[in-house]
C-alpha cells in the first residue's frame, strides 16, 4: 500500500469517527430534550410540599398582619387558593423592603409574588406576569389643611408642597412624572408616609387607590383622600422567568378564580366591608 493511499484511509477514518461522535452527541442531546419534565416546576413544589408566595405585608387590604401574626388579605386569599388547589402548604414570605422581592424571586427564595404588585414594561424584563387579577390606579391622601385649596391632583404641584411616595413603588414612578414643582420625598413605607401626611410634616401621599381609601377611613381627623385614580394599573402574579409550566398553571387557576364564589366573597370580605378593620393593628399617628 503506498503512501497516499495510507493517508486517505486514515483521514477518511477520522472523518468517520468525528462524525459518529457528532452524531451521538446529537442523540444524546435530543433524548435529554425529549426526557425534560415540561411539568418539573409545579412537580417541585408539589414535592417540597410547600408553595412559598413572596409579599410585603402593611399594603392595606391585601396583604397585612392580623392581631394573631398571621398575613391576611385580599391577595392572601388568592394565594391560599392556590396552595389549596396544588395541594401543598403555603408559605407567606414577607419582605420589609420591597425593592428585594423582585431579587428574591429570581434567586429561587420564593415561588411567585402576590404583593398587589402592578404589571409594568420594567419589572417584566425581570420576572414574568400573570394575566391580571385586579385593576387598580394611583391615588392621593392629602392633609386636612389643605381641603379649600386642593380639590384635584394638579393642585397639589405647587413649589411649597412636599409629596411622599413609597420607594420602588409605582406611585413613586407616577408621582416623579406627574408633579413637576412640588418636592418629592421617598420613605419606605406606606403606613410611615401616611402618618408623615398625618402629622404635617409632608401635604400628600401618592399611593394605590384601594390603601389610599383604607388610610383616609382611619385617620379622618387629619387627611382626606383623592380617590378618582390618575392612572391606571393592572395587578399580576409574578414567576421566575423561564418557568412557563408554573405561569401557564397560574393563568388557568385565575381563570376560574375570578369568576368563583370564593373571588366575590373574598372582594366583599376586604373591599366592601369594614369588619376585617378590628382584626388589624393600625399604626397611630
Amino acid at each position: 500500500m503506498n503512501t497516499r493511499n495510507t493517508r486517505f484511509i486514515w483521514a477518511s477514518l477520522v472523518v468517520l469517527i468525528v462524525l459518529a461522535m457528532v452524531l451521538t452527541a446529537c442523540s444524546g442531546g435530543s433524548q435529554q430534550a425529549a426526557q425534560a419534565d415540561p411539568f418539573e416546576n409545579i412537580k417541585r413544589i408539589q414535592t417540597a410540599k410547600v408553595l412559598k408566595v413572596g409579599t410585603g405585608a402593611g399594603y392595606y387590604p391585601f396583604e397585612m398582619i392580623d392581631k394573631s401574626g398571621k398575613t391576611v388579605g385580599f391577595d392572601m386569599d388568592i394565594a391560599q387558593a392556590m396552595a389549596d388547589a396544588l395541594g401543598v402548604e403555603l408559605q407567606v414570605v414577607d419582605f420589609k423592603d420591597f425593592d428585594a422581592i423582585l431579587p428574591a424571586l429570581g434567586a429561587g427564595q420564593i415561588d411567585m409574588i402576590l404583593a398587589g404588585m402592578t404589571i409594568t414594561p420594567q419589572r417584566a424584563q425581570a420576572v414574568n406576569f400573570s394575566q391580571p387579577y385586579f385593576q387598580s390606579g394611583q391615588s392621593v391622601l392629602v392633609n386636612n389643611k389643605h381641603k379649600d385649596a386642593v380639590k384635584n391632583v394638579m393642585d397639589l404641584d405647587q413649589p411649597d408642597f412636599t409629596i411622599v411616595t413609597e420607594q420602588g413603588t409605582t406611585g413613586d414612578v407616577a408621582a416623579q412624572k406627574t408633579f413637576k414643582q412640588a418636592t418629592i420625598r421617598q420613605m419606605k413605607g406606606g403606613n410611615e408616609a401616611t402618618l408623615d401626611v398625618c402629622n404635617g410634616s409632608s401635604d400628600a401621599f401618592v399611593y394605590d387607590q384601594s390603601f389610599i381609601a383604607v388610610q383616609a377611613m382611619q385617620y379622618t381627623q387629619c387627611v382626606f383622600p383623592l380617590l378618582e385614580p390618575f392612572t391606571k394599573e393592572p395587578y399580576g402574579v409574578a414567576v421566575r422567568a423561564g418557568q412557563p409550566d408554573l405561569l401557564q398553571w397560574v393563568n388557568t387557576f385565575l381563570d376560574s378564580y375570578l369568576i368563583s364564589d370564593a373571588y366575590t366573597d373574598s372582594y366583599n370580605k376586604w373591599f366592601v366591608d369594614s369588619a376585617w378593620l378590628k382584626e388589624v393593628d393600625m399604626p397611630t399617628p
